[in-house]
């Protein structure tokens, strides 16, 4: 359930923007998603799935000097599954952004040290969450066609049901290159290093000896088949995100993207990887 309180922390964010009659934004996007392991389980146990999702957000950027400023963002966004819709989710996300360029210049580094806040709604409430993530990073043109980032950020889980509870150190890099004035394509690396949850069949993993898997927390998991568990395990995580983005004017665009994920457990317990694809249309005002 979406608390009273967090709502009004958004509002608070996103004040000093807009009384300050800084530049803001407006966006709108709907989306669709295809993942081949929904369930993040081993091979022999992924179920697949596909989600619509719709979202909005505003956004604005306060001036503090010649150097520095301040960008606030409110989005909002809900998805459907087609087939696991234990797995619906609606979501409120409050982000700020401290942003310092230290040089002049288009080629300049920036800096920035992000924190956001996000309170989930899911249609299985074990899932029900609040996450707090914390990042650096700095963005420079590398070239006038082709910019770099690296961000090295924290994010912590709590959800009603500790299973789903993480915490994890995160790791980016991120290229992007205009290949003509409205179309442009990036890169991103990422690495999400400390816990990952995995859904599966306990009596047939690993030849019937699910009992060997090195969990910190364990569950029945009301979102996929019945007799199906989910397993808090100690691991790492490494995404590979390439995608393409067009615009159709200032303010219409497609955004085509696709994933690959690979999840190593540290001790005992399940390995999985999968795919996943997805198409948004995004709208800014």
């Amino acid at each position: 359930m979406i608390r009273g309180a967090g709502a009004l922390l958004m509002v608070l964010l996103m004040a000093p923007a807009v009384q300050a009659g800084r530049p803001w934004w407006l966006g709108l996007n709907a989306d669709y998603l295809s993942d081949d392991n929904i369930n993040r389980g081993p091979a022999g146990q992924t179920l697949d799935d596909s989600a619509f999702g719709i979202g909005a957000e505003a956004g604005g950027f306060l001036t503090l000097g010649e150097r520095s400023g301040l960008r606030v963002r409110l989005h909002v966004d809900a998805n459907r599954h087609d087939t696991y819709d234990k797995l619906d989710r609606s979501r409120i996300l409050a982000e700020a952004s401290l942003r310092f360029r230290p040089g002049h210049g288009y080629t300049a580094t920036r800096y920035a040290l992000e924190l956001g806040y996000a309170m989930e709604d899911w249609r299985s409430s074990l899932r029900d969450a609040g996450v707090t993530r914390i990042r650096l990073q700095a963005d420079k043109r590398l070239t006038t066609r082709l910019q770099g980032r690296l961000a090295l950020g924290y994010e912590s889980r709590k959800a009603e049901e500790e299973t789903f509870s993480l915490d994890n150190t995160l790791l980016e890099g991120y290229l992007n290159y205009r290949l003509y004035p409205s179309g442009q394509l990036y890169l991103d690396l990422s690495a999400r290093l400390g816990e990952a949850v995995s859904s599966l069949d306990p009596s047939t993993y690993g030849g019937g000896y699910g009992s060997r898997i090195r969990y910190t927390a364990w569950v029945a998991d009301d979102a996929f088949l019945p007799g199906w568990w989910a397993y808090r395990i100690d691991a790492d995580t490494g995404i590979v995100d390439l995608g393409f983005n067009h615009a159709f004017s200032r303010r219409l665009s497609l955004d085509l993207l696709a994933r690959g994920y690979r999840t190593r457990p540290r001790e005992d317990g399940p390995e999985y990887s999968g795919t996943a694809f997805s198409l948004a249309l995004l709208y800014r005002y």
